[in-house]
């Protein structure tokens, strides 16, 4: 819709003068928050059953009908994470182009705090300590561009940046909690 004229200029409007837009954005902050949380324990849950499948020994002694389980289990949970963050990738570009055309709307009390610290816990769960504990082995969608990409946003013309997974942050998220959403 964002490609569209009429629909731009509609939702560029509608962020200047409705609260329909704040109700908007705090919905695409929960719906980013959510869709990295899910992915980061199917990541998590990928990485335990490589694990298992690694330990030759142990997986051989594991009845047959629970190695199958468990492959389905690890067929699932990769295609919902490659869900996940399919979702979680068109959600933060949707904030990217968002915030290219719209400004003022960012910067409301009602959304500044909350997507300040929006931003910085996702941050924290992509790159944090926790992170490195959640990577699997042999994942497709590291080397298919899935989930890295959510962590290179450079503006147009920048050189990208290295990113460093399990390496501590610039900015660490406010001492506060995140604030509800004000609607």
């Amino acid at each position: 819709m964002w490609d569209s004229p009429v629909h731009k200029i509609a939702i560029i409007n509608e962020s200047k003068s409705g609260k329909q837009f704040v109700k908007f954005v705090n919905m695409l902050m929960n719906d980013t928050t959510f869709l990295l949380d899910e992915s980061m324990d199917t990541l998590k849950s990928i990485h335990e059953i490589q694990e298992e499948m690694a330990d030759r020994e142990r997986w051989r002694a594991m009845p047959e009908e629970q190695q199958q389980s468990r492959a389905r289990t690890l067929a699932q949970d990769e295609r919902q994470c490659r869900s996940y963050l399919t979702l979680a990738r068109e959600t933060v570009d949707m904030f990217h182009y968002l915030t290219q055309d719209i400004v003022e709307p960012f910067l409301r009390p009602e959304l500044a705090d909350r997507l300040a610290a929006m931003l910085n816990f996702n941050l924290k769960q992509l790159c944090g300590s926790k992170c490195e504990t959640s990577l699997s082995n042999n994942f497709p969608f590291f080397s298919d561009n899935y989930f890295l990409p959510l962590l290179r946003q450079e503006p147009e013309g920048e050189q990208p940046r290295e990113v460093q997974l399990g390496a501590p942050l610039a900015v660490e998220p406010p001492d506060r909690p995140l604030p509800p959403p004000r609607l």
